[in-house]
């Protein structure tokens, strides 16, 4: 007998024939099948502080490509302010296979941005008493934020410092000061930590005749 339509590569439903030679006559069909591959994807996952611009990756994990294929891929995944969400795999161009032969199981990635650690530090001032107030200002109070201690916050937004301490008599007072929101900023995309300086007024050399 003879064989036919039994050599295929792809994924998919076929048919074979079966057909008698010399004293044997007749044929037979026999369908069989080629199982589509399991192949896994998973977006790739990052964290990052928060800096102003949006997480994002487009790295993609593939598990289950035969030897010489490949595809590429695009994720639909963004995060800009502190929280986490999922990343995913939107788009995968199969220019080095044929998707008709995988059965794809896309897995998610988690793009997670953790708060900007930021130090506002109010400067240590003093000044002899003359019965007039010292008092803290905005510009007693200095900025660090990140590893590297930059001096500003991301591009476009700012702290707004308010209640600031003073003092009249001599002696000391803890150089207090409170930070609020400017425009465009979320003080939920910071993790501030406030160290307070000193207000000194120092008695006043008076000499009495």
């Amino acid at each position: 007998y003879s064989v036919t339509g039994n050599q295929q590569t792809d994924a998919g439903d076929y048919e074979l024939t079966l057909a008698g030679q010399g004293n044997f006559t007749g044929t037979k069909t026999v369908e069989w099948s080629i199982a589509k591959k399991a192949l896994t994807l998973t977006a790739g996952s990052g964290s990052k502080p928060y800096d102003g611009t949006p997480l994002t990756s487009n790295a993609v994990m593939a598990e289950g490509f035969v030897a010489g294929e490949s595809a590429t891929y695009a994720c639909t995944g963004s995060q800009l302010d502190v929280g986490s969400s999922a990343n995913i795999v939107t788009v995968i161009d199969w220019t080095g296979a044929k998707a008709g032969n995988y059965a794809v199981t896309k897995k998610p990635g988690v793009l997670k941005v953790v708060p900007l650690a930021v130090t506002v530090k109010s400067k240590d001032i003093s000044k002899p008493f003359d019965g007039t107030p010292l008092k803290l200002t905005a510009g007693d109070i200095e900025l660090s934020c990140g590893v590297s201690g930059g001096h500003a916050l991301p591009a476009g937004e700012s702290f707004v410092y308010g209640d600031f301490a003073e003092r009249t008599e001599a002696g000391q007072t803890s150089a207090t000061f409170t930070v609020a929101a400017g425009a465009n900023t979320k003080l939920t995309n910071y993790a501030i930590t406030p160290v307070y300086g000193t207000i000194t007024i120092t008695k006043s050399a008076t000499e009495i005749g």
